[in-house]
């Protein structure tokens, strides 16, 4: 778990409901409840009195939606459409005609193929993390974050690694994993159950441990009891 992520010069995110009635829409990320909108293109801090001047809120100060997962089907733009890459595949394919007829042993050497088709949605599966601010990654923004905490900051590269970690897991196999992950687990003790089968524990390795020492003096008297009569 991240304990914050600092999205730098982010807009907030509008959900459209009716359009997302067939995804499964997931929050992921929020702003403080002290965060505020403003249209300034300035983001530089005045100077006051040789001193960085804090920017004051401006106007309704709420939360923000800065982050959101989709998942689901997504349909194509280009579904019941012509795709331009078509057209150019088949300028390609004409080329490539006109060449076999030119040099048929070279041509065949270099066809790799082509694909004629139009994606018109994708799978059922298909997700989509949508950030606010496609600023958050730039090395002179995380190097800003830094020096403002004096130390590396790596919050928003350990987002997109987790980002892209979840995208290529397995809904079904996590679903297995998951169902089958508290099978067997003991049922909960509350401290006096914990104490009691802790001390049992102990006690039970001091009385093994007497047990053993037992043995062995019986067995050493057995030995020397042996040794007396065949002396």
């Amino acid at each position: 778990d991240l304990p914050q992520v600092s999205i730098a010069w982010a807009s907030p995110i509008t959900l459209d409901e009716a359009a997302g009635q067939q995804r499964r829409l997931t929050q992921l990320l929020r702003s403080s409840q002290h965060s505020w909108l403003s249209d300034a293109r300035d983001v530089t801090p005045g100077l006051a009195a040789e001193e960085i001047e804090a920017m004051s809120p401006r106007g309704e100060q709420k939360s923000h939606l800065l982050a959101v997962i989709s998942e689901g089907r997504f349909d194509s733009w280009f579904a019941g459409r012509t795709s331009p890459l078509l057209a150019a595949a088949e300028a390609a394919a004409e080329a490539s005609d006109e060449a076999v007829e030119a040099d048929p042993g070279e041509s065949a050497a270099t066809d790799t193929g082509s694909v004629g088709g139009v994606i018109e949605r994708s799978p059922e599966s298909a997700r989509i993390v949508l950030f606010s601010s496609n600023d958050f990654l730039k090395d002179s923004v995380i190097g800003m974050a830094g020096v403002a905490v004096g130390s590396e900051y790596l919050n928003s590269l350990q987002l997109m690694a987790n980002a892209v970690d979840w995208s290529l897991e397995d809904q079904g196999l996590l679903g297995i994993r998951s169902r089958g992950h508290f099978n067997r687990t003991l049922p909960a003790m509350d401290h006096s159950e914990q104490s009691f089968w802790e001390y049992l524990n102990y006690g039970l390795a001091l009385a093994a441990l007497g047990l053993i020492a037992l043995l062995w003096q019986l067995r050493q008297r057995q030995r020397r009891r042996a040794f007396l009569e065949y002396a």
